[in-house]
């Protein structure tokens, strides 16, 4: 059983009368696959970073996990100087 219900560390960046989660655009999930940051940039470091905050203050580890990011490895690189990346490397015909 969990101790919580899923996308619960998310509950804390909700806000009354709106949908989502604060900071988050849709465009976050589909650009950045570029080496060079660009004007949405600060908007998306300042979301990831908010996330990893809120994770450090309550103790906890971030983790944060991207689909396509081995388009987007030296961007993060870049964004996240100080973080440890890690790839996962599947068998496409599994």
């Amino acid at each position: 059983p969990l101790e919580a219900p899923y996308f619960d560390e998310y509950k804390a960046f909700l806000r009354e009368g709106t949908r989502g989660v604060s900071g988050y655009r849709r465009t976050f999930s589909t650009d950045r696959f570029s080496e060079q940051p660009d004007a949405e940039f600060p908007a998306l470091q300042s979301y990831l970073r908010s996330l990893c905050e809120h994770s450090a203050q309550q103790g906890r580890v971030p983790v944060l996990k991207f689909c396509r990011s081995s388009g987007r490895v030296q961007w993060l690189r870049h964004a996240f100087a100080d973080a440890m990346h890690v790839g996962v490397l599947r068998n496409p015909a599994s």
